[in-house]
């Protein structure tokens, strides 16, 4: 009874302790974050990335909200499950899961979406940003707790430097779930320990499920590097009984299997989706080595990233390490004989960064790069709390060996002119600064406050990045994301609205030269513009074969203006800007019925001669906003419709693109003509 009233006692003041350090991390996390994104907020931007976070991750969050707000309308409201699988909104109809799954669709942070309204949406898409680091800090925590690691302020330092590193700050105003990674790979580290130590396996296979569910993508990558985590901890572990670690290692694949089971009605498809994309496919040079500069980047990459808008040129090698994280690596190494499973990881590591082709594989044999550097910096991390009691006690020879290397480190950017920049150079006085604060006495009074320093130091590190990346006088990267105030207009001042002053949109298709990327999605119009990372492969043979201009393989924006293609593809309308006049021509069989603008407070709709005069108005003073041409197809075609013969694909394919071009202009003439003339039911069927 004594024994259990003691580990009662002793449990409840341990979760004081932590509660404390909850409470410590959560004020000093939320701190340097108002800090770090403070130039968003002053100057009143969203997180929204203008490229692919508002053409793509805003607009998918917004489907997936509203996606979830119909489900459980229909749940709680009809008592029935309605999923749909298929949306006519997604392009010219899309798989909803397979497009949606990369973005949002399983992760449980946006389904926190469905609790939010779509006039508050680009609010949440900042927050989940900012929660998702934050979760990274708190697995990191949990993983250290429960690994044996004892210093607390170790921890907070560890867990700062991770859930704020610079691949989080980055891709927080970039691509949202590029941060997942950080919130689940310590998840797995830590439940491939709980079962190499406790066999207890339940956090391992949530965290595979969570993972699976999440998004593929990561989901791979994580599974290549855990597999690799899991063979060498085994190996050290069980050297000496190599049954016992054979046998541990197929209950850890079982278990992985029983996870992904979980998340098997998200992942399975999402697989065969993936695998099938036209992207896959494509064959890749095979380099030996990176090119040259990469290698005089990497001293730099260590420290900074030069230039947000070089991410590429360093092949997405993200690190920026603070200097009490890489002082302990190399205390790390210089500790002979000790933590030899850390030092086997930095040398993988350290292969892996050098040779392309590990890039390759972790990318899904796809192009080579470095996005699996989060990785790399959670053992940075790991290992700064492993030794943080030794770096604030360091003897003197040791404060020697880390002056050397802080020199070395230097001269080594000075000579790489792809390291040699502002932003590198001023984070090596950060390094002597290190030097100085880990080597106060200890018998000085203010020796004390050595934690608070270094824990300090680490902050301003975090806050320096994100100054070289955000901050308007050294970069205009913050000019490149929507401002709050103006999400609303952006949404409105599109073809979609001009469309609506002309026609009931439901149920129509429409194309043009000027569409909106996505906008499809968010207005619920079928267009023929598609830009999702997965996507059918089929579209893409066909654009191969018509020899259509595209200028990603995942991103389709019409059929060049072509006549029987956009005929066949049963567009009823085609939108142009009047700003792109001079770009695109009008296909054949479309009549310009309206020009209407979409500027804020717009009220007209100025119609042609050839439309009603007495629906006609008089022109508005309206110098804002964008002028849409809206034509409308006079010899439309229905979305379906069965053919009654066919070719071979041995002819198709013998064809060249003018032979194909040809045979479809006359197939959508033959359709158009039968339909206009009428012909016997058992010859043809339409319906739409």
């Amino acid at each position: 009874m004594f024994k259990a009233m003691t580990g009662l006692q002793n449990l409840m003041a341990e979760n004081r302790k932590k509660r404390c350090y909850y409470l410590v991390y959560t004020v000093l996390f939320l701190i340097l974050m108002f800090f770090c994104f403070s130039f968003f907020i002053f100057s009143g931007k969203s997180l929204i990335w203008e490229s692919d976070g508002w053409r793509q991750h805003y607009k998918a969050l917004v489907y997936y909200s509203e996606y979830l707000k119909n489900f459980f309308k229909n749940l709680f409201g009809n008592g029935s499950i309605v999923l749909p699988e298929f949306d006519f909104a997604i392009g010219e109809g899309s798989d909803v899961l397979n497009t949606m799954h990369y973005y949002v669709m399983g992760d449980p942070v946006a389904f926190l979406s469905v609790l939010v309204p779509a006039g508050g949406m680009h609010i949440f898409y900042s927050f989940s940003c900012i929660l998702r680091l934050y979760i990274a800090g708190i697995c990191f925590s949990e993983l250290c707790f429960n690994t044996g690691v004892k210093n607390r302020y170790g921890i907070l330092a560890g867990a700062i430097g991770y859930g704020s590193c610079l691949w989080g700050i980055v891709n927080a105003a970039r691509h949202p779930f590029f941060i997942n990674p950080l919130m689940y790979f310590p998840l797995l580290i830590l439940g491939i320990e709980l079962i190499i130590r406790k066999g207890k396996p339940y956090l391992f296979i949530i965290s595979v499920a969570l993972s699976a569910m999440s998004n593929f993508y990561f989901f791979y990558m994580m599974a290549i590097l855990a597999v690799v985590y899991a063979l060498v901890r085994l190996w050290k572990e069980y050297k000496k009984d190599i049954l016992k670690g054979i046998t541990t290692l197929i209950y850890m694949g079982v278990y992985a299997i029983v996870g992904m089971t979980i998340a098997g009605a998200v992942l399975v498809p999402v697989i065969m989706s993936f695998l099938a994309d036209s992207r896959i496919g494509v064959e890749q040079p095979f380099h030996l080595f990176y090119p040259w500069y990469y290698y005089k980047m990497l001293p730099g990459l260590l420290l900074e990233e030069e230039d947000i808008y070089a991410i590429g040129d360093g092949y997405w090698l993200i690190l920026g390490i603070n200097a009490p994280a890489i002082f302990s690596a190399v205390l790390l190494f210089a500790d002979k004989g000790k933590k030899t499973i850390l030092k086997i990881f930095y040398i993988i590591s350290g292969v892996i960064i050098i040779f392309p082709i590990f890039g390759r594989i972790l990318n899904g044999m796809s192009y080579m790069t470095n996005r699996w550097s989060w990785a790399l910096v959670l053992l940075f991390m790991y290992t700064l709390t492993i030794y943080w009691d030794e770096l604030l006690t360091l003897a003197k020879e040791k404060r020697k060996l880390l002056i050397i290397c802080s020199i070395c480190l230097y001269v080594l950017c000075m000579i790489c002119d792809k390291s040699r920049n502002v932003q590198v150079m001023s984070a090596i006085p950060l390094f002597f600064a290190a030097i100085l604060i880990i080597g106060i006495p200890k018998e000085k009074k203010y020796a004390v406050y050595k934690p608070f320093l270094v824990i300090l130091l680490i902050c301003f590190t975090v806050f320096k990045s994100s100054y070289w990346l955000f901050n308007p006088p050294t970069s205009d990267y913050t000019s490149k994301f929507i401002s709050n105030k103006d999400v609303a207009d952006e949404l409105k001042d599109n073809e979609v609205t001009a469309l609506e002053t002309v026609t009931d949109v439901n149920g129509i298709r429409y194309t043009g030269g000027s569409m909106t990327p996505n906008i499809n999605v968010v207005s619920g119009v079928s267009n023929t513009q598609y830009y999702w990372t997965l996507t059918n492969p089929e579209m893409n043979i066909f654009s191969s074969d018509m020899n259509i201009i595209n200028p990603l393989a995942q991103s389709f924006s019409g059929y060049d203006d072509r006549t029987s293609l956009i005929a066949l593809s049963a567009s009823s309308y085609y939108v142009l800007n009047e700003a792109d006049k001079s770009k695109y021509a009008v296909p054949y069989g479309y009549e310009l019925i309206s020009t209407v603008n979409t500027g804020e407070g717009f009220s007209s709709v100025n119609k042609t001669p050839e439309t009603d005069d007495t629906d006609q108005e008089e022109e508005s003073d309206i110098s804002s906003g964008n002028n849409w041409e809206i034509y409308k197809n006079k010899n439309k075609l229905p979305y379906a419709y069965f053919y009654e013969s066919y070719i071979s694909a041995d002819k198709w394919n013998a064809m060249n693109p003018v032979q194909k071009c040809t045979r479809i202009y006359r197939t959508a003439s033959g359709i158009y003509h039968r339909l206009r003339c009428g012909m016997p039911e058992r010859r043809h069927n339409t319906y739409r």
